[in-house]
């Protein structure tokens, strides 16, 4: 067995469907006969561990037939592999030499190489060799002595970044934290030589604590390498080990670094070790905006609902009572921005499942994306569009739930978003409680609080009292067919999500206006009150709405829904100092469309804490079309100019302020 030939046999048994020889060899960018070769390791090495029933080739295909069970076993026998067995390329001596060589506290003599690496001397002595030219490149002196051994000086920023780099190459990251399931033997190499159960546990219990203090949701992938970080830290801090002075880092990174060393109460950074951290921090992308806000901004919460709002009408379904929806959406949104104007990519694995069981829904979602592109000025792919549209299937099927029995905890690896989306299908086809619904790492925690009779989970973990399924983040149907193995009661066949759509509504005979609609066109002198009197936040919102009612554009009950709307999701209408828009869906009674305005003689208060008192307040009514949006987003941007209030408080008279609303 090699990194090829393990890397292959971690593809057949992680995979839900038979795999040809020419897909193999397209991911391992070999030849065919290549991918064969390859199968005679493997097939030998699994009998010699009596696992040879597991995997099984036709000739053709290669199909893994055992269940979660035997699945973990392989990961686990290839992992705890050694060197012998897992026989090392000369690329990975020369790496697995520098790595102990940054470990070990003595100089090593190179028969202690030999057994380690399962080589010749002769092989060993020229690895050592290039060791020390690669090592001396990046200013590390390497000092070799017949006698005494080898060793290694240099600064400790040095040797953790040496160390770092080398846990690049290695792939030891993505399997740190569950080194039996990494399918190579690297991880529980680096785990053994950098880190402690004490040092590990103490790094692991800070980022779970931060985690709940902040609400900070972090991905698999970020706590993997953020856990192998802080246990490097740790261990070198504690071996008196510290890191040299380091430039300052910016906020608010060093908050979140600051905030892990506190966690940790036995341990105390010092500065130069709070920047050291708080770069690594940096470099993963971890800046706060992973944060569930417990107040979102109002402009992305106006913009959520807007979105909301156009795809109840096309499904005929409340999303915006759903306030699990409203919020993960908004903090998605929020975070989505974040990546956009730092141009950070996100690349959505699960986008070809969702191209393919949900090409309707995603139509819909991509026919309305404009509301949230206009409305922040960016362009969304269809990466980014995929995965809001994970919430919004989330919603879906948590509105046709039905009772439940068997209690599940669901983990995933590939973010909230996805993880509610897995836990609502399994609970569609199955009479189940989802207990919890967690990213990976969370699962031990979350077991420990909140026994349950089955974990699902998209990729292998080991809890030795509790089964384990092992599903796609979007089941298949052997997903399905394994899991009604470990229920006791089921439904029937998995369902396919299918759009619910609206075949008629109040403004659909409204025709799309081949350009945009201009707000001018929208905003009729008659319907300009100027210093109105309104003692509450609801006469004045019934004030902005009533010439509106009187032009017919709007019903009572659609004037009634704008103020109700309030009393129900707070004052998040409120989108500037001193000025609200106020609004409700096409369906709650629009009847024409028109926008309204009323400038108050007194300001009264929303209850907004930022924005408070309100002077003046807009009422729209505008069907669920590009053009007539795109004039609702216009007007939301000019309302969020600071010039904006002062100039409507200071315009003289109807014409006056059509011409500043239309500039």
């Amino acid at each position: 067995m090699n990194q090829q030939t393990c890397y292959m046999l971690e593809k057949i048994v992680l995979s839900r469907k038979a795999l040809s020889v020419n897909e193999l060899a397209q991911t391992l960018s070999v030849g065919c006969r290549t991918v064969l070769n390859y199968w005679k390791e493997i097939e030998e090495y699994l009998r010699r561990e009596e696992l040879a029933e597991t995997v099984r080739f036709d000739g053709g295909r290669f199909t893994f037939s055992g269940g979660s069970a035997e699945r973990q076993r392989i990961g686990r026998v290839v992992s705890h592999m050694d060197f012998y067995d897992y026989r090392l390329n000369s690329e990975e001596r020369i790496w697995v030499i520098s790595a102990h060589l940054c470990a070990a506290s003595a100089p090593m003599k190179i028969e202690q190489m030999q057994a380690l690496l399962s080589a010749s001397r002769t092989t060993v002595s020229t690895d050592i060799k290039t060791a020390g030219i690669i090592l001396e490149k990046r200013g590390i002196s390497f000092h070799e002595n017949k006698h005494m051994g080898i060793q290694i000086r240099c600064e400790e920023h040095q040797r953790r970044e040496l160390i770092l780099e080398i846990a690049q190459v290695l792939g030891v990251m993505r399997g740190f934290q569950n080194p039996d399931f990494a399918f190579s033997p690297f991880p529980l190499f680096f785990r053994r030589l950098f880190s402690t159960p004490d040092s590990e546990a103490k790094a692991r219990n800070a980022i779970t604590q931060y985690e709940v203090q902040s609400r900070l949701h972090l991905l698999d992938r970020q706590y993997d390498e953020l856990l192998f970080f802080l246990s490097l830290c740790v261990s070198a801090i504690e071996a008196g080990r510290l890191i040299e002075s380091r430039e300052r880092q910016p906020d608010p990174a060093r908050e979140i670094a600051v905030a892990l060393f506190r966690c940790m109460e036995t341990l105390l950074g010092d500065e130069s070790e709070v920047d050291y951290l708080a770069e690594k921090i940096a470099e993963l992308g971890i800046t706060g905006q992973e944060i569930a806000p417990q107040k979102s901004g109002s402009y992305i919460e106006f913009l959520t609902d807007s979105l909301l709002y156009a795809l109840s009408f096309n499904y005929d379904v409340d999303f915006i009572s759903d306030g699990v929806l409203r919020e993960y959406l908004t903090a998605h949104i929020r975070s989505c921005v974040h990546r956009v104007q730092n141009g950070i990519s996100l690349e959505n694995s699960l986008l070809q499942d969702v191209l393919q069981q949900y090409p309707a829904d995603l139509r819909i979602l991509k026919d309305h994306i404009y509301i949230l592109e206009h409305g922040l000025n960016l362009s969304l792919g269809d990466d980014e569009t995929a995965y809001i549209l994970m919430h919004i299937l989330t919603s879906l099927e948590r509105k046709n739930l039905a009772a439940c029995k068997p209690k599940l905890a669901v983990a995933c690896n590939a973010g909230i978003g996805t993880g509610n989306l897995l836990a609502m299908l399994i609970r569609k086809n199955f009479d189940v409680i989802i207990s919890s619904v967690c990213s990976i790492h969370q699962l031990d925690s979350v077991i420990r609080n909140s026994p349950v009779d089955l974990i699902v989970t998209t990729i292998p973990v080991q809890f030795a009292d509790i089964p384990t399924v092992i599903v796609n983040a979007i089941p298949s149907d052997r997903n399905l067919q394994e899991l009604r193995m470990k229920l006791a009661e089921i439904r029937d066949a998995k369902m396919r999500l299918t759009p619910i759509l609206r075949h008629h509504s109040p403004a659909a005979w409204i025709p799309d206006a081949v350009t945009p609609v201009s707000l001018k066109s929208l905003l009729h002198p008659d319907c300009i009150l100027l210093d109105t009197v309104a003692a509450t936040w609801e006469e004045a919102i019934i004030a902005a709405g009533e010439p509106l009612l009187w032009k017919g554009c709007i019903s009572v009950n659609y004037l009634n829904t704008m103020v109700s709307l309030i009393h129900r999701y707070g004052p998040y209408i409120a989108l500037a100092k001193g000025i609200a828009l106020a609004h409700a869906s096409p369906e709650d009674g629009m009847l024409l469309p028109g926008i309204s305005l009323v400038r108050l003689r007194e300001p009264v208060a929303f209850g907004h804490e930022d924005n408070d008192p309100i002077w003046a307040v807009f009422a729209c009514a505008m069907p669920d079309k590009p053009a007539y949006t795109a004039a609702l987003l216009n007007l939301m941007q000019k309302i969020r100019r600071p010039s904006f209030l002062q100039a409507i408080l200071e315009a003289a008279g109807r014409e006056k302020l059509m011409e500043v609303i239309g500039e």
